[in-house]
Order: structure tokens, then sequence, then C-alpha cells
């Protein structure tokens, strides 16, 4: 599962946001698997499912405009 803003599910469901950004001390997810992507945490709804197609650390300094655009701003 994850979480997202609400402002940020038509942006998922038009396609236009494509990447996402975490803190996290450990990985939480593999590429090629599948999460639910919800607005509230022990919600049972769901707006979309997600595939991770990619995964890597990235300094928050080092985002591209590409990469920016990609996230929905």
């Amino acid at each position: 599962m994850l979480l997202f803003k609400p402002e940020h599910v038509p942006l998922i469901l038009e396609k236009t946001k494509t990447e996402t950004r975490r803190i996290w001390k450990k990985r939480r997810c593999k590429v090629g698997s599948i999460h639910k992507a919800k607005t509230q945490m022990l919600s049972k709804e769901y707006f979309a499912k997600l595939k991770i197609l990619d995964c890597h650390k990235e300094e928050f300094r080092c985002i591209t405009e590409e990469g920016a655009k990609a996230e929905g701003g």
C-alpha cells in the first residue's frame, strides 16, 4: 500500500504523475510489485493499483526538471 495526498489522485489517474519519492530508511517495495494506492491509511478503499517499474536512491537536490514534472509538479 502506498499513501498519497488527495490532490495527487487525479494526477495519478490521468498518468501525469508517474513518479513518487519517499523518505524511507529501508526500501519497502520491489521492482515488479503491485501496490494499492490510497489516501487514508486504515481505509479499505483504494483508487489505483500501481506497478513499481524502478526503485533507486536519489538525493533530493539531484532531482531533474523531468523528474519534477513526473512527480506532478
